[in-house]
Formats: C-alpha cells, sequence, structure tokens
C-alpha cells in the first residue's frame, strides 16, 4: 500500500510506512485504520486544500 499527499498545486509528496514520521495501521493483526503521525500528520494539516491519496495494489499470479 502506498500513500502521499497532494497539495492545491498537485505537488504529490509520499508518505513513508514508518511509525515516527509515516503512516501506519493502528493493528497489524486486524487492519482497520491507517494512522499518519509526526511530519506527515503535520503535512496534511497543513495542506487544507490538498488531498491523501491511498493506493492499495493486488497481486498479480504469474
Amino acid at each position: 500500500m502506498k500513500l502521499s499527499i497532494t497539495d492545491r498545486n498537485v505537488n504529490e509528496l509520499p508518505i513513508p510506512n514508518e511509525d515516527e514520521n509515516g503512516w501506519s495501521f493502528d493493528d497489524p493483526q486486524a487492519l482497520t485504520k491507517v494512522i499518519l503521525r509526526g511530519t506527515a500528520c503535520s503535512a496534511t494539516t497543513g495542506a487544507p486544500s490538498g488531498r491523501v491519496d491511498v493506493v492499495i495494489g493486488c497481486r498479480i499470479p504469474y
């Protein structure tokens, strides 16, 4: 899964999957929420006309 913030000028900033300054799931055993922390959280609240994009991929069997 990938998360990114897109600001009003259509600049995309990837959000890393890390506990301190990125994103993580609320419970790795029962995934119900994505939690933003640190600089990732600050960046989303600082971009009131932006958006957070979540991309969920599927594995393709070969």
